[in-house]
């Protein structure tokens, strides 16, 4: 099952003032997430915890910080950092 993704109004921000490839790599990472929030990202010997609900995700020379709500399966975006 696919998941929505979501944005707070923080994120939204924070997404319009980084470069635009660095855009193109959070678009990369929220594609996966959509498709396996709890796998994407992960090493393979890190197992997956859902009693916490969010996730940080790295991308290239930054950090997505999400919350994985199963139950409306959505991905809600709260925070994009950009350290580049």
């Amino acid at each position: 099952m696919a998941y929505a993704v979501d944005f707070s109004d923080t994120a939204k921000a924070q997404l319009l003032a980084i470069p635009l490839d660095a855009a193109m790599a959070v678009a990369d990472v929220l594609a996966g997430m959509s498709l396996d929030p709890w796998n994407y990202g992960r090493a393979p010997v890190e197992p997956p915890d859902r009693s916490k609900a969010h996730r940080c995700v790295a991308f290239g020379a930054g950090f997505v910080w999400c919350l994985v709500l199963d139950r409306d399966a959505l991905v809600w975006v709260t925070e994009v950092q950009w350290l580049g």
